[in-house]
């Protein structure tokens, strides 16, 4: 896969926020791996026809992940993601403007848990992100 222009642009947006995003609350009781790579995305918004976009994959954890998109996508949607080979379907749990894109939080249907033997971003960053709850 080649990376045009407009993907490092956002890509670099994306991780300007990143330090950001650290300090809200976490909602993933288990560490997430940075990463960075583009993911392709099916859903079907409420009264329109089925959709597919790229998503920019920002951390990944077995039960979920952090993507970034261009429109919103409503809380409790189910989307198909398709990372490389790999398939799984996920609901949303979050969806939040973030100075650009959207930012949506996915939590895995049963069945499926995303492991770096599985499928390995383009981009991974090893470095587990402590998810505690911070109060």
């Amino acid at each position: 896969m080649v990376y045009d222009r407009q993907f490092w642009i956002r890509f670099t947006k994306h991780l300007s926020g990143f330090v950001d995003k650290l300090i809200m609350k976490q909602r993933r009781g288990e560490n997430r791996d940075l990463c960075a790579d583009l993911i392709k995305m099916a859903w079907t918004p409420e009264e329109e026809p089925f959709r597919t976009d790229w998503a920019i994959l920002g951390d990944i954890s077995p039960s979920g992940a952090c993507l970034e998109i261009d429109e919103p996508v409503p809380v409790n949607a189910v989307v198909e993601l398709e990372f490389g080979v790999d398939r799984c379907q996920a609901v949303v749990q979050y969806c939040k403007y973030d100075k650009v894109n959207y930012l949506l939080g996915v939590k895995f249907k049963p069945g499926y848990r995303w492991s770096s033997n599985r499928w390995e971003p383009k981009h991974l960053i090893q470095f587990h992100v402590l998810t505690a709850e911070i109060s």
